[in-house]
């Protein structure tokens, strides 16, 4: 199935997060139950420290396959967040 192409690129996610932020909105709350996304999640919490903050969960479809990285010591080390203002 092919969907509506649009004439412009989407907004880069630094884009949606200036707008966001110029609006008013925040601390944002960005969250994955995937644990091949960790990386991208906790990178872009740090790169917007402050704005944007993480919620890590591994969904329990995922529990086997999270299990078998940490054991092969792929699995990000968590960060502990700094509390907030």
């Amino acid at each position: 199935m092919h969907h509506a192409q649009t004439p412009t690129a989407p907004p880069s996610a630094a884009q949606v997060l200036q707008r966001a932020t110029s609006s008013g909105v925040g601390p944002i709350v960005c969250y994955t139950t995937d644990d091949t996304k960790l990386e991208q999640l906790v990178r872009c919490a740090k790169e917007n420290a402050g704005t944007v903050y993480c919620l890590v969960g591994i969904h329990s479809d995922n529990i086997k396959r999270a299990n078998d990285r940490c054991a092969l010591r792929t699995c990000p080390s968590p960060t502990p967040a700094a509390p907030g203002p």
